[in-house]
């Protein structure tokens, strides 16, 4: 199947590209939604270093005015044109996020592909268990995740540029 990746830069879409390329489906580019200014989640040109390394075309959208109808729009266009059927996420237990994705993949008659998903049905709030399985996933296969941003609410400036390398603990 021919599909997008949500790209972030982050660990867990990395991780959901490196799974998807493994169940065969075919990566037509990576798509990041810029929708703020100052863009303050992961780095867009690290998110661009990293699609230049695979090999895989980046495309930066930025998005004015209703944010959920010019995605759509966007996602329109790149089914229409680039024959995309599917789309893929890293979100790991985000419910707001996966409703709204199943509900714009129906209105475009695409797929939603999300690899790492694994927050239960039943479950009202979002658990360490999920990112802990998933971080357990991207360090066995060998990812070296590096801090590439920080909120300074959490951190110190020293956390900027660490590199993640302790195994999370089974739950």
């Amino acid at each position: 199947m021919r599909v997008v990746v949500h790209w972030s830069g982050g660990k867990d879409c990395t991780t959901a590209l490196h799974k998807i390329i493994e169940q065969g489906h075919e990566v037509a580019c990576l798509v990041t939604y810029v929708y703020m200014e100052p863009y303050v989640f992961h780095s867009i040109r690290v998110a661009e270093l990293q699609a230049q390394s695979l090999g895989i075309p980046h495309l930066k959208v930025k998005v004015e005015g209703n944010r959920f109808d010019a995605i759509v729009g966007e996602l329109t266009r790149l089914k229409k044109e680039e024959g995309i059927e599917g789309i893929v996420t890293g979100d790991i237990d985000n419910v707001h996020h996966k409703r709204t994705w199943d509900y714009a993949c129906k209105k475009l008659g695409m797929k939603l592909i999300m690899p790492l998903w694994d927050r239960p049905f039943f479950s009202l709030l979002p658990g360490d268990r999920h990112r802990k399985r998933v971080l357990n996933i991207e360090l066995s296969v060998g990812m070296k995740p590096i801090i590439s941003c920080i909120d300074l609410n959490h951190l110190g400036k020293e956390w900027l540029g660490a590199n993640l390398t302790v195994t999370a603990s089974k739950t």
